[in-house]
């Protein structure tokens, strides 16, 4: 999956050193309209592209995909898809979309008021005893 490069100059500032250190990155522009869209998508972007960038083995991703429309939702599941190849996510949903990318479901149920209990679903094993 192609998201297109856009670069961008990072520029960091020390107050101690008053000399701004410019370094050329290449930040992956996830969304065709990030530039023209709300600072909510630009952020969302430029954390994913960081993480595109610079991989580390797991991302924790809380409601990310709660303000997002059906579009982005659908651009958001295929960019955590293509990119749980080389990162682990974890994330925090109630959005149907999202959760069907999920090979683990983990949620918390409450049967009687008071008393919490953890339901954990393996998808594939699910998928499995479901066909049979």
């Amino acid at each position: 999956m192609h998201y297109g490069v856009r670069s961008a100059n990072v520029v960091s500032y020390n107050a101690q050193f008053p000399t701004a250190i410019k370094e050329q990155q290449a930040i992956c522009g996830m969304f065709d309209h990030v530039l023209h869209s709300n600072r909510y998508v630009a952020a969302l972007a430029l954390v994913l592209g960081i993480f595109h960038y610079r991989p580390a083995p797991f991302c924790l991703l809380d409601e990310v995909d709660a303000p997002l429309d059906e579009n982005n939702v659908g651009r958001f599941c295929d960019i955590v898809r293509d990119m749980s190849r080389n990162v682990q996510f974890i994330f925090i949903t109630h959005n149907k979309s999202t959760m069907e990318l999920a090979s683990q479901l983990v949620g918390v149920t409450m049967n009687e008021p008071g008393v919490s209990r953890l339901v954990a679903v393996d998808v594939d094993e699910a998928v499995r005893m479901a066909a049979m």
